[in-house]
């Protein structure tokens, strides 16, 4: 027993467990200010303005699945081999293709999306409105490019105080200065320029302090090579790598999005409702996999290096301790729900209460998967991962249009918690015996 807590009480030495801790501390908080946020749109707003404001955002991310060509996870996987080589050359290719790539795909793809949104939103919602204000979120995100590298650099660098902090004061910012023009009574239009003043500001602020990072680095390019560098690298390879990334992600994403972007197609009301449900349900998840499975990304390439064995046992740690930890705060929130929804937000979502069940329990076996992503690419299964995503998503987003087209939202809800769960433990299997497989093979030869 002694030596149980005193090898417990040692993990708090390690690096990756230090870095995930000021991870967490980082999370909360930025997780308390998005809940602040939601409470002031929710009851400002009221249930008609928040489900718009759910369906604004919804839309921007079911565009990003067109817009996001993988470039954060290729420089965060590549770039971090190549800075632990300490090689220049292939850090400044990586770091050109990013900004390369996304300047491309902004003034082409970017562009088209912006163009036809009311357009799209009168179809589906028949509401221009809501994508004349999602023209400006997505606007913004354009922006953030700048921001975006910085983070990926400060990641790789493994300046994870720093990035802790730049995280936050930037979440400070997108929750602050929205909400307060909500307040004062610029309602929508309010909550979408306040957003994208803060991408601008953020940009600005990215690209002078990546400015100040690369005076004592000999690693990192400055802004100068990289421009210099914009016509000279060939992006084929980091596209194709990362193109089977970003397909894989978006995909995953979807799971998360597609509810609320099907479901404003038949129930404004319940947009807002569900929105809120999916929100609270997805609290006990930043208690520890949301940071788990960033450090991950970087942790498993350097895992593989000692060895597939290593490899398969932080694997399975990290997952199955996501797991049990999560499992503990979802009956944590189970137990608040009938308490907190209610205060919080106002009696006129009581009914979120109910939604709220399923979804908790769904959270617990959705963080089996914390670990899934990062070792589909570290593993270079990125196929492998497509085929199941796409399969999920063909059959189950028949199923749940069919669901949400004909039953109401209390019986949907069960279906929707039940969808992600047993994506992610279909991959925890599949990735489990093939790191079997590999290491018998390994033995063998």
């Amino acid at each position: 027993m002694i030596k149980l807590v005193e090898r417990v009480f040692n993990l708090r030495k390690k690096k990756f467990i230090q870095d995930t801790a000021i991870l967490q501390i980082a999370s909360f908080f930025s997780t308390g200010l998005s809940i602040i946020g939601s409470i002031i749109y929710a009851r400002v707003l009221g249930v008609e303005g928040y489900a718009i404001y759910a369906l604004i955002f919804v839309f921007v991310s079911f565009s990003s699945t067109f817009t996001d060509v993988g470039t954060g996870q290729t420089s965060l996987t590549l770039l971090s081999e190549a800075y632990t080589k300490k090689d220049k050359k292939t850090s400044l290719d990586i770091l050109t293709y990013y900004f390369k790539v996304n300047l491309l795909v902004s003034f082409v793809i970017c562009a088209i999306v912006i163009i036809l949104s009311p357009f799209l939103t009168a179809k589906l919602y028949g509401s221009p409105e809501i994508g004349q204000l999602a023209r400006v979120i997505i606007l913004a995100e354009v922006v953030k490019i700048f921001f975006g590298m910085f983070v990926v650099v400060l990641q790789v660098i493994r300046r994870i105080t720093y990035l802790a902090i730049v995280e936050n004061l930037n979440k400070v910012l997108s929750v602050i200065i929205p909400a307060v023009l909500v307040l004062i009574g610029y309602g929508l239009k309010g909550l979408t320029f306040g957003y994208l003043a803060v991408a601008i500001f953020f940009a600005l602020f990215s690209y002078f302090a990546y400015s100040l990072l690369v005076r004592n680095d000999s690693v990192l390019p400055s802004w100068k090579e990289i421009y210099a560098n914009f016509f000279k690298v060939k992006v084929g390879y980091y596209f194709k790598f990362g193109f089977l990334i970003a397909i894989d992600k978006n995909l995953g994403g979807l799971y998360g999005i597609l509810p609320i972007f099907l479901l404003g197609i038949f129930s404004l009301k319940d947009v807002a409702f569900l929105k809120i449900a999916i929100s609270y349900a997805g609290l006990p998840s930043i208690f520890l996999a949301s940071s788990v499975s960033r450090l991950l990304a970087v942790q498993l390439p350097k895992s593989k290096s000692y060895g597939l064995s290593t490899l398969k046992r932080d694997y399975i740690r990290s997952s199955v301790g996501s797991l049990i930890i999560t499992a503990f705060f979802s009956i944590f929130f189970m137990i608040l729900s009938p308490l907190l929804i209610p205060l919080i937000y106002g009696k006129e979502y009581v009914s979120v209460v109910a939604l709220t069940y399923p979804l908790l329990v769904g959270t617990i076996f959705i963080n089996l998967g914390v670990g899934s992503c990062p070792l589909f690419r570290t593993l270079n299964l990125m196929r492998e991962s497509i085929l199941i995503n796409l399969i999920f998503l063909s059959i189950g987003g028949g199923i749940l249009y069919y669901f949400l087209k004909t039953y109401p939202i209390n019986i949907t809800v069960y279906l929707i918690a039940c969808w992600l769960p047993l994506v992610n433990f279909t991959s925890f299997v599949y990735l489990f015996h093939r790191l079997e497989k590999k290491i018998e093979k390994e033995a063998i030869d």
